[in-house]
């Protein structure tokens, strides 16, 4: 929202509340696999006792106790699975640290391997883990994938794999899989831009800055950007 208002406070404040959120779950649903940054140094907060959690992951976290499990089952592939639930780059990314899962990977691989037919629709879930640490195997993975969760398309779980960075001290030249946007997908994003530069200078200046706006002033401003006629206030949506 704040880089589509163009307002630098507003964007300040959404990545400051990403930043926190995104430690928080690394030292108490990740067991401090990620290093919190402090200044110039770094450290790992231990809250749990060394042996535990298992694997390095919380399911579910209560005001006194952790558990190594789910509302709906034990199995690895459901606590790992929803580490990664909702697959989006804005919140994947900082969070699914490749330290942390390369630790975990020997645990969350074999109950991939071991998921069951009416479980089927975690498995896309390890394959974005998978991702992370190995690209090229987790295409492959994903091209074979059968039933998908409801909050989950291939065509996400894909653009995911597709634009993950090498791992730390992979060997050069090493297989990534890359997408090559076709033309239809130039003309929209840059009809898309385009769009947004309507909108922008059909807004008024209210909405620039870190302030109210009315109803009124938003249909108005979407109408006109839209090439369309406003809106009258109250009427449904089209």
């Amino acid at each position: 929202l704040g880089l589509a208002l163009r307002n630098e406070r507003l964007v300040s404040l959404g990545r400051l509340l990403a930043a926190v959120e995104t430690q928080a779950a690394a030292v108490y649903y990740h067991a401090g696999a990620s290093p919190v940054a402090w200044g110039s140094a770094s450290f790992v907060p231990r809250v749990y006792p060394p042996r535990w959690p298992r694997d390095g992951v919380v399911g579910n976290l209560w005001g006194l106790k952790a558990e190594a499990s789910t509302w709906f089952g034990r199995e690895d592939y459901f606590i790992f699975g929803i580490q990664v639930i909702p697959l989006t780059p804005q919140a994947s990314e900082p969070l699914l640290d490749q330290k942390w899962v390369a630790a975990s990977r020997a645990s969350w691989e074999t109950s991939m391997r071991r998921l069951p037919a009416k479980d089927e629709t975690w498995r896309a879930f390890l394959v974005a883990m998978l991702a992370v640490v190995d690209s090229g195997a987790a295409w492959q993975r994903a091209e074979s994938l059968g039933a998908l969760d409801a909050g989950m398309t291939l065509t996400n779980l894909l653009h995911w794999i597709a634009t993950r960075p090498p791992p730390a001290g992979a060997a050069a030249g090493a297989s990534q899989p890359t997408l090559a946007p076709p033309a239809e997908e130039k003309l929209e994003a840059q009809a898309r831009v385009e769009g947004e530069e309507r909108l922008e200078a059909a807004l008024p200046a209210a909405v620039r800055v870190f302030g109210t706006f009315t109803e009124d002033e938003v249909l108005e401003a979407a109408a006109t950007a839209g090439g369309g006629r406003p809106r009258p206030r109250g009427a449904p949506p089209r």
